[in-house]
Parts: C-alpha cells; structure tokens; sequence
C-alpha cells in the first residue's frame, strides 16, 4: 500500500535522524554526532621567564605521550581512553589531537575493543602527559609503567601553566623551571650517625591536586650533610605506596614539612612505617638526638644562579659543648676525678 504524503515525509525525517546516530561506540550507548567531537591538547614552550618561546630543551632520547581518559560528566568510571605519541624535543610548540577512544572494558587492557567519538554533551576528558624511554600502546600498559618509573608524568626542568580550556580543547604553558631541593643537616660539632642508630628524614610535599614523600635514611660523620631530594636528573619524590611521584616547583600553592624520625625497632623503618606505625618517634622542634637539640629551618631559597633554583630546609643539630666530658674536664682539671 502506498504510503500519504504526511507519512512519507514523517519517515524520510526519521531516517535522516537514524543517520545523526553513531553506532560505533561501545554496546548499548548511542551517540549524536552532532555533539561528536575531537579534543585538542596545545603546547607552548617557554623560557623561565615565561614570555619568551623557547625550544624544549630535554634527551633527544626521551620519548612525549599523552594520555587521555573520558568519563562521564559528573565523575564516574572511565568510558576510554586514547594515547598520542608526539615529538616535543627542540620544539616550541605542539598540537595532540584526539580523534577516536578506545572503550575501556575492564581495565583499560584491550586496544581491540570498539572505538567512539567524544561526546561533549555527555562527556568530559581528562589529559596526562608522560615523558619515558619508550612508548605505551594501552591505558593500563602506561599506567603500570607510571607506577614503576618507566612513564613520568612531568616533563623534566618545566612545568604545566594552564591557559584555558573548553568542551573540545584545553591548552598548557611549558615554562622552563628547574628547581632543586635538598634537605642541608648541620652540626655544631662533630657528630656521628651510623646506619644502627635508625635516623632517617621525613620531607612531605604538599601540591595543588596531590601530597608526595621523601624518605631516606642518615649517615654521616662530621659537621653538614646534604641530602638531595631533586635536581635536573634526579625526583625522590614519591606517593605513599611508593609510586614515582610529583616534583616540587616552588609555586605559591606548594609546601613542604620536614622532620627527622627514629625508633627502636631493630629493623629500622621504611616509608610505610614512618607513615602509619606507631613504633616511631617523630621528632619535633627542641626535640634531642644523642645529646643533640634539633631546630628545623623554614623552606628557604638561596641566592639564584642562572636559571636554577634551589630551595632547601635546614636541619641544625646544637649541642651544648660544656655538656661534654671533654669541656667539664678543661673546667675542672684533676679535680673531676676526686
């Protein structure tokens, strides 16, 4: 039977919004094209003053990643993921683009599974960049590579200014910025700390979106001694279950506590412990060491040099030298042993 005109016109509308539907995405989820989108991640790299474009200057060896995970507006589990492999070394600018995500399935594993588009009435995306000696083909395989220290998820000597974003495109400042920071001990006068007297120091670093640890044992014989937490080749820092973790930048948004930590335990300590434990001591302001009076400094920085920046915090450990047996006997002479 053929069909009135009404009704023709009333199918031909409803096909040609079927045709506005893309199936392609993960089972059982339809989605718009026209809110389809691909997502755009922007580059700049700057020198240290901010303004100035400079060349990314890193190891012709190291190799830029992106990562990026949709999830449901609102928060949720992730809906995908896609990862870009792009080259930024001696370059001063880049431009990722993202046109397809991978489903995510069960852990992120299978790049096999259905791709879709990005969804920008339903969904938001999030962006990690990672720098590594080789590259990553899935979600789970960079993640795992995170945790280990095979993917770093920062550039090193730069860090991210974030200069706006939108439902389709965010966009980064690199500005050069290489910062250290080291913990300085020093005496008044000589002092010996072996491995058996289980000394160790305690930093936490305080980001704007996350908290990461330093911790390492002292040793030393003498007056000063310095433990480095970074520089340009080196990051101690790490999360609480010891994964690589963020580097300190300096910014107003940061701050980091120190305090040294012993305990009786003849095993001694590791993070965990120093974290969690109750078989430790944490030792504070005007707290003693082996006859020692520790004072901490406030997070200093000292005097610039080129382009680096050096922050550090002091440890002073004072004794008072008439406490000693050596000082009561130049006071007392013979006298002290009758």
């Amino acid at each position: 039977m053929q069909k009135s005109l009404g009704k023709r016109v009333i199918s031909g509308l409803t096909a040609a919004f079927m045709a506005l539907l893309n199936l392609n995405g993960p089972p059982g989820m339809y989605r718009a094209l026209a809110a389809a989108s691909d997502y755009t991640v922007n580059l700049k790299v700057f020198d240290n003053d901010g303004t100035t474009s400079a060349p990314l200057d890193g190891s012709p060896e190291t190799k830029y990643m992106a990562l990026a995970t949709v999830e449901p507006k609102g928060g949720g589990n992730p809906k995908g993921w896609a990862i870009r492999n792009f080259e930024l070394n001696g370059k001063t600018e880049a431009q990722i683009t993202f046109t397809d995500f991978i489903t995510y399935g069960a852990d992120g594993s299978d790049a096999t599974l259905p791709q879709f588009k990005y969804d920008t009435d339903i969904d938001a995306v999030s962006v990690r960049i990672y720098q590594g000696t080789q590259t990553y083909n899935t979600y789970s395989q960079i993640k795992s590579a995170a945790e280990t220290g095979g993917a770093l998820p920062y550039i090193t000597d730069y860090r991210f200014v974030p200069k706006g974003s939108d439902a389709s495109s965010i966009s980064f400042d690199l500005v050069k910025d290489v910062v250290y920071y080291q913990v300085e001990l020093e005496a008044n006068t000589d002092i010996q700390v072996e491995e058996n007297n289980h000394l160790y120091v305690l930093a936490e670093a305080t980001h704007k979106n996350s908290t990461t640890y330093y911790f390492a044992p002292v040793v030393f014989s003498g007056k000063n001694h310095t433990l480095t937490v970074q520089n340009s080749a080196e990051n101690h820092w790490v999360t609480n279950n010891n994964s690589p973790g963020d580097r300190f930048h300096g910014s107003e948004s940061e701050s980091i506590k120190v305090n040294l930590v012993t305990t009786t335990s003849p095993n001694g300590l590791n993070l965990n412990d120093a974290l969690n434990s109750g078989n430790k001591t944490i030792l504070n302001n005007g707290d003693s060491f082996d006859g020692f009076e520790i004072k901490y400094s406030d997070l200093s920085l000292k005097p610039d040099t080129s382009d680096q920046k050096t922050y550090y915090t002091k440890i002073t450990l004072s004794r008072d030298e008439a406490s000693s047996d050596y000082n009561y006997k130049s006071i007392l002479g013979d006298s002290l042993f009758y």
